[in-house]
């Protein structure tokens, strides 16, 4: 049985991967016992809500630990310690670039104009169908930009298969803050060299009259970081869904190989074109 049908409730939200000393919070979550310890730390929030958590105190789920002692036994073949469920993919960036409205506009095909700042983090499934016909699963996690919430939203980085790194290409400033948000990722996970990275120009629609940011300077950061590079728009869907599928490609078993030769847009030309071209 392929890792992807392990069923979703056996992994820890934080790590994504399967539990083996499952533990609840005081909210009724489960995680496994060492990333929800490491969690409460530093925060006294749920890590899937955000909302404050009565107590820090952590009660074992027997039900769940026997639930997936029985399942291990049941799939011979299947190393359920090594298996993994929907692909972790983590939107960075600093407040105020989009990334809400990015989700959004991923999930609802519509665009938010009044999405609020993110506090802690967000969390959203999102399912891609790539050329293939295969289904990539994602489970999207949209992390606060503000100052005051970066040391929390590091601690979403953990078990993470993608990265989307998101700035404004009408402010100069938020390209420097993806660099930051870069080499955060690297310092957090020095362990995973191989991660996908995407960087992602947003707010294409304000181009070229309100642009700070050239595209080659975008694509120089992206180069010298391993990362792919696209611009989009959440107001009016340009690229989103490229985007998205991908992300998808890069983080798929099967389909990795092909996707080294994804074609996204040709950010190059400020005209409003929709096919999309090399990058």
């Amino acid at each position: 049985m392929p890792p992807s049908k392990v069923p979703t409730s056996f992994l820890c939200p934080i790590t994504h991967e399967v539990m083996r000393d499952p533990v609840s919070t005081s909210d009724g979550q489960s995680y496994e016992r060492r990333a929800i310890d490491h969690w409460l730390q530093h925060s006294n929030l749920s890590p899937l809500t955000g909302e404050q958590l009565h107590s820090k105190a952590l009660t074992r789920n027997h039900a769940l630990r026997n639930a997936i002692g029985e399942y291990d036994r049941a799939q011979p073949g299947l190393c359920l310690a090594e298996a993994r469920g929907p692909k972790k993919v983590i939107l960075l960036g600093d407040s105020g670039v989009g990334k809400t409205s990015l989700l959004h506009r991923a999930q609802n095909a519509t665009f938010s104009e009044g999405a609020t700042a993110t506090i802690g983090c967000a969390f959203c499934p999102h399912t891609v169908e790539l050329p293939s016909g295969r289904v990539v699963e994602l489970h999207i996690w949209d992390t606060a930009g503000q100052e005051k919430y970066r040391a929390f939203a590091r601690q979403y980085f953990r078990g993470s298969d993608a990265a989307v790194v998101l700035f404004d290409l009408s402010n100069r400033a938020s390209l420097d803050g993806a660099q930051r948000w870069i080499d955060e990722l690297r310092a957090e996970l020095p362990e995973q060299p191989g991660l996908s990275l995407t960087l992602a120009g947003s707010k294409r629609d304000l181009c070229p009259k309100a642009r700070q940011v050239k595209t080659q300077d975008a694509k120089a950061v992206a180069a010298a970081n391993g990362a792919s590079y696209l611009e989009v728009s959440a107001r009016d869907g340009m690229n989103v869904a490229e985007l998205f599928a991908a992300v998808a490609a890069s983080v798929d078993p099967e389909s990795r190989p092909a996707s080294r030769g994804v074609k996204l847009d040709d950010s190059s030309r400020d005209g409003r074109r929709d096919w999309p071209g090399c990058c």
